[in-house]
């Protein structure tokens, strides 16, 4: 977790920010088409209905977080979402680190 120093224009509060957590598992079964085993790192958008049980606070060196628990009931069949494509990408674009180029932060301070 990060330490929150300035969250919309005041000073250092998460106050109202949750963590969230999950636990169980719906009792549903669906298809898959293919095997699951080869689709590791795809990303998915997941429609799961979920029963809020446990509310915590949990302090840490960073300070206080609260956390919202959810106990999952079910869900429906996950959506495949649609990664970038080649024809996606503006061919002007050039990566992170060469746009930035041997930029020191220290410098500017």
């Amino acid at each position: 977790m990060a330490e929150v120093k300035n969250h919309n224009g005041t000073g250092g509060t998460s106050e109202g920010m949750y963590l969230h957590q999950f636990s169980g598992k719906p009792t549903t079964q669906y298809e898959f088409l293919g095997d699951p085993r080869d689709h590791r790192g795809d990303v998915y958008t997941l429609v799961v209905r979920v029963e809020l049980t446990k509310v915590t606070s949990d302090h840490i060196k960073d300070g206080d977080r609260e956390i919202i628990g959810f106990k999952v009931i079910d869900s429906k069949p996950p959506q495949l979402v649609q990664a970038a494509s080649e024809r996606d990408v503006d061919p002007n674009q050039i990566p992170m680190d060469e746009a930035m180029g041997d930029y020191d932060p220290d410098a500017d301070a």
